[in-house]
């Protein structure tokens, strides 16, 4: 088993955490797992939203509705995003990522937040 990734995440005021990513091999896209990662379990969901090497070294714009995301695979989405973070894990395998993000904003009814 391994848990080798780049992702984004986005952790909630309920202490959980919900990271997009693009697998090599998970389908299907779309669908969620709890992070297999000892103590991380009940905190952070995974999501991959792309799958396989079709379009790697390219850019691909991303636009998610995290609530909605939440309300879909979490529950009902807690009262506010208190962090988005990159996350890049190689502990497992010991294996060599590249990943580039951009333009990484959050928007609601009121207006938006540039994070990066």
């Amino acid at each position: 088993m391994t848990h080798d990734y780049v992702s984004i995440a986005v952790e909630f005021d309920s202490g959980r955490d919900l990271t997009w990513f693009w697998s090599a091999a998970l389908e299907p896209v779309e669908s969620t797992f709890a992070c297999p990662m000892p103590g991380w379990h009940k905190r952070e969901t995974h999501m991959p939203l792309r799958c396989g090497a079709d379009g790697l070294g390219r850019p691909h714009r991303e636009r998610r509705n995290v609530w909605e995301d939440h309300r879909r695979f979490m529950g009902e989405p807690p009262g506010r995003i208190v962090a988005v973070w990159l996350i890049a894990a190689s502990n497992c395998g010991r294996t060599v990522g590249t990943a580039t993000f951009a333009d990484i904003v959050l928007r609601n009814d009121t207006g938006e937040l540039r994070v990066l």
